[in-house]
């Protein structure tokens, strides 16, 4: 399995110890000393996973992030954050630009191993890299240009669609009180969407569950630095009587303040966790959704079987995506494929989060080039998303004035009325 790693850090002597200690695993390493180097070497040597530090002059890894997922060639290389400071809001904004994994410095050198050897199995053998697809402005005019320009085989493996919907399921109602909220690829802000969301839809509506059904990543529990004992979905899912669980579920959550309660997945990357089979995951919706509380459901990025039963049962769909041609071009292909996952009545939403890009583009050109209309986009700033996750708490009840706070509200509105 050794592969190429592209390690970006401006500290020569942190180079020169992953070298030596990967170079003993087999791997192949080019190194590069600065953000805008790093880029550069990457778009050379294509790179089978890339080690990225944060704290760097001029470009840091944060933005180094966010540039490679924008371009279709790096939406699947594994990219992990390497750095030595510890901070929550580090971590966060890692994770919102598409980071895989966070470490810290020093590294145990059999842990390194480990996260990267786990990163480089989740990476399908066999797959046809991304063709290079060059960034076009988007205006009215030139988001249909892009649709044009871009190759046949443009969106592999963004969506992580199964390859067909499972024909024994048959379409059911949708219920009204759960809402599923899907990524379109790494970093456009589902969970922050999910989070806040739940909080506006809590102190809206009434009592609300938030459960995280990202089963590797456990980022609600990041988010919210919840440190979980023995409540949460890996511990629920050891209950191997269906029905005993549909009766326990509640013993497995956690408060989150005024009417919400959270059901979180632990961070999962190695598969240290047990985590539910699709047929406990049904049953543990069903359970929810017969309790009559609003449910809102964080599936992470695209679809997979483990997540089908929500997508089956789920009411309202949020399809979250950005303000940029590759984030675009790919809620086009989710919504495409949508209808064939989803029960009867289901409606989906798409949302636009707008977290430091420019978030002026024309609404009409969007929905002419989604082919669906824009429900809402939500202005974040990176200085609010450190502020939430400083404080470990929702966006929207830290500053239920600002600008993200209202336009969640409106979400609501128009979803729950």
């Amino acid at each position: 399995m050794p592969g190429k790693i592209l390690v970006i850090d401006d500290h020569e002597e942190t180079i020169r110890v992953v070298k030596f200690i990967l170079e003993q695993r087999g791997y192949e390493i080019v190194s590069a000393g600065s953000g805008v180097t790093g880029l550069s070497l990457a778009e050379m040597e294509r790179p089978d996973l890339i080690l990225l530090d944060v704290m760097m002059p001029g470009m840091n890894g944060v933005e180094v992030c966010r540039r490679l997922r924008a371009d279709a060639n790096f939406d699947n290389v594994p990219i992990i954050m390497f750095t030595a400071k510890d901070q929550v809001d580090d971590k966060w904004a890692g994770f919102e630009a598409g980071a895989d994994d966070y470490l810290t410095k020093p590294t145990d050198p059999e842990e390194l191993d480990r996260r990267i050897g786990v990163l480089l199995r989740r990476v399908s053998p066999g797959e046809e890299p991304v063709e290079a697809v060059m960034p076009l402005p988007l205006d009215s005019m030139e988001l249909g240009d892009a649709e044009t320009a871009a190759p046949q085989n443009e969106m592999t493996g963004q969506l992580l669609l199964p390859a067909d919907p499972p024909p024994q399921l048959d379409k059911q109602k949708a219920a009204s009180n759960l809402i599923a909220v899907v990524g379109v690829r790494g970093g456009v802000g589902t969970t922050t969407v999910a989070i806040n969301l739940a909080a506006s839809l809590a102190d809206y509506a009434g009592q609300t569950n938030l459960v995280d059904l990202d089963l590797a990543q456990g980022h609600i529990a990041l988010y919210l630095q919840r440190k979980i004992q023995h409540e949460s979905l890996n511990d629920l899912s050891r209950i191997t009587n269906t029905l005993e669980m549909a009766r326990r579920w509640q013993k497995f959550t956690l408060s989150e303040g005024t009417g919400l309660q959270l059901l979180l997945t632990r961070p999962n990357i190695v598969g240290d966790w047990p985590i539910p089979s699709p047929i406990q995951i049904q049953v543990l919706i069903d359970a929810l959704i017969q309790t009559d509380q609003f449910v809102v459901v964080d599936i992470g990025r695209g679809f997979l079987p483990a997540t089908l039963p929500v997508l089956r049962r789920a009411g309202h769909i949020m399809v979250c995506t950005q303000p940029e041609r590759v984030s675009l071009l790919a809620a086009k292909r989710l919504l495409k494929a949508l209808p064939a996952y989803t029960g009867q009545g289901a409606k989906p939403h798409v949302l636009m989060t707008a977290m430091g890009l420019d978030s002026s583009l024309p609404q009409p050109a969007v929905e002419e080039f989604i082919q669906h209309e824009l429900l809402a986009t939500i202005p974040i700033s990176y200085k609010e998303m450190a502020h939430a996750a400083n404080h470990n708490a929702p966006l929207v009840r830290l500053r239920n004035t600002s600008k993200a706070a209202e336009v969640f509200r409106k979400i609501i509105e128009k979803v729950v009325v």
